[in-house]
């Protein structure tokens, strides 16, 4: 699709400050001669100038760059342009990405035609062809797939504020069935999850009147010891890898901490127990 290029002020919001490039240029080029072609418009130089936001020069050097990657030919000089086999082909995979991720922009991200197609026009150049197939499953059949998050202070789920959820403390290394940790009983089974403007963490109540423990979390430096106050201890979300299953409200985190009844250096390998989280999304029952 035909754009106006605007050249980058270096002073716009992020994701607007990158300039087009040639690629791009003849990519929308060929995608607008492809559609031509397949509405039976004349394909000539005469019909590109003035609406490509670049001027005859340009325009020119652009067809000698198509020619030379074997998209098209222009007869001399009459102007006419005729698109190779190869140039319909990949014409028409720039239109098809375009159409698709117009599409999905404008079901997911709810903004009208204009910005869709906008933005679809930068997009579609550096996507791989896996992701855009993907866009296409989500279109057609509504495809989702299940995915892990790591290293998030979850600030892209929940606004700046307090909420509850579930956990529970297993014996680590033991899957099928799962055992709960013998120290499980020494903690709430709820916990605090406290979203910041800068950093998330954890809060984790200890019961009153069990003998407290001290609490290691492993992050990528190796063993730290939990923060304590007033009887909770505090493990960063940056920790945790967070699963998403399609069509479940419930997002499982988990984490390796340690339990230890003195302070030591590091944990030992017996020490070891797998920290999980149940969490709502929020706007389903549960959050907040």
């Amino acid at each position: 699709m035909i754009q106006k290029k605007k050249k980058s002020a270096g002073s716009q919001a992020v994701g607007e400050n990158l300039a087009f490039s040639w690629k791009e240029q003849e990519e929308d080029l060929l995608e607008t001669l492809y559609q031509w072609y397949r509405e039976d418009r004349p394909l000539a130089l005469s019909q590109i100038y003035g609406n490509f936001g670049l001027t005859k020069k340009e325009i020119r050097t652009l067809m000698c760059r198509m020619e030379k990657d074997g998209y098209l030919t222009v007869q001399e000089p009459s102007g006419k342009i005729i698109l190779t086999d190869f140039g319909k082909a990949q014409g028409a995979e720039c239109l098809s990405r375009h159409q698709n991720l117009t599409q999905f922009l404008e079901m997911v991200c709810g903004v009208d035609e204009e910005t869709a197609q906008v933005n679809a026009c930068r997009m579609e150049h550096v996507l791989s062809q896996e992701i855009v197939q993907g866009f296409e499953r989500f279109i057609r059949y509504g495809d989702m797939f299940e995915r892990s998050v790591k290293n998030s202070n979850l600030q892209f789920l929940y606004e700046q504020g307090e909420y509850q959820f579930c956990m529970s403390i297993y014996r680590a290394g033991i899957r099928y069935p799962r055992i709960l940790a013998e120290e499980y009983v020494l903690f709430d089974s709820m916990l605090r999850l406290e979203v910041g403007e800068e950093k998330s963490s954890f809060w984790i109540k200890e019961r009153r009147g069990e003998k407290m423990k001290i609490l290691w979390y492993r992050d990528h430096g190796g063993w730290v010891r939990a923060g304590y106050r007033k009887g909770e201890y505090r493990i960063p979300t940056e920790i945790f890898v967070f699963s998403f299953v399609p069509g479940d409200p419930i997002i499982e985190g988990e984490c390796v901490i340690a339990l230890t009844g003195e302070d030591r250096e590091t944990p030992e390998e017996k020490d070891f127990r797998e920290l999980n989280v149940h969490m709502w999304q929020e706007g389903t029952n549960g959050a907040g």
